[in-house]
């Protein structure tokens, strides 16, 4: 009985989930810079404005202030917090 609930469980949880495969490869919607001659910038064009940039380069702080947020046991547990 446990079995058959816990299915039906999991069944529900990831009806609306992506395929790992499209996860992994997953590209958000970048701006497009168009440059001059002379590798200035003169323009951008965007449907989102986002600029992808290397985690290492998000300040330390605010990587804390996220997890902080979103979830204060993330160190403390191994993917699922039970506590909440």
């Amino acid at each position: 009985m446990a079995g058959i609930a816990g299915a039906l469980l999991w069944q529900g949880i990831t009806t609306d989930l992506p395929p790992v495969d499209r996860i992994l490869h997953y590209r958000p919607p970048a701006a497009t810079g168009v440059f001059a001659d002379n590798g200035t910038q003169i323009g951008e064009f965007y449907f989102e404005r986002r600029y992808i940039i290397p985690l290492e380069r998000v300040s330390p702080l605010v990587r804390a202030a996220f997890i902080a947020a979103e979830d204060a046991n993330f160190y403390r547990h191994k993917g699922i917090d039970s506590s909440a």
